[in-house]
């Protein structure tokens, strides 16, 4: 699930990894970013800070890990 708001300064996606799911790895690419901004990634739980381009983003991704069953991720970006 992902949302980006209007005016691509901030984002939100929520990754979820369900019962039945295959693999514990997702590629996340973000659409509605601006590729020429920068982003603040905060990732809970946990409350690391990562920082990586728009265009990254949305191009290679970000590999979200879910070891098991009914976990999830949030991931908070501001541009910066």
């Amino acid at each position: 699930m992902e949302y980006v708001s209007k005016d691509r300064q901030k984002a939100v996606a929520g990754v979820f990894r369900l019962v039945n799911a295959d693999e514990d790895c997702y590629k996340l690419r973000f659409r509605g970013l601006d590729p020429s901004l920068d982003y603040k990634i905060k990732f809970q739980p946990g409350g690391h800070i990562a920082q990586a381009s728009g265009f990254d983003l949305a191009n290679r991704g970000i590999d979200i890990r879910l070891d098991t069953a009914l976990t999830s991720n949030l991931l908070l970006l501001t541009a910066e």
